[in-house]
C-alpha cells in the first residue's frame, strides 16, 4: 500500500508523498550510517547510573 502511495505525485512544491515514519526512518538511517545507536532513554540513563558506581 506504501509503494502505492509513494508513486502518487507530489503536492506542488513538494519532492514526494510523505508516510507516516518516513522522516524518522531517515533519521534512524542516518545515525547507523554514522555509527550512532538508538537507546530508549530509560536504557541510558540506567547504563550512566552502572557507569558510575
Amino acid at each position: 500500500m506504501c509503494d502505492d502511495i509513494r508513486k502518487m505525485p507530489a503536492a506542488v512544491g513538494g519532492d514526494g508523498v510523505a508516510i507516516p515514519g518516513n522522516r524518522a526512518n531517515a533519521r534512524l538511517k542516518a545515525a547507523n550510517e554514522n555509527g550512532e545507536i538508538h537507546m530508549e532513554d530509560q536504557l541510558a540513563d540506567a547504563l550512566r547510573a552502572l557507569a558510575e558506581s
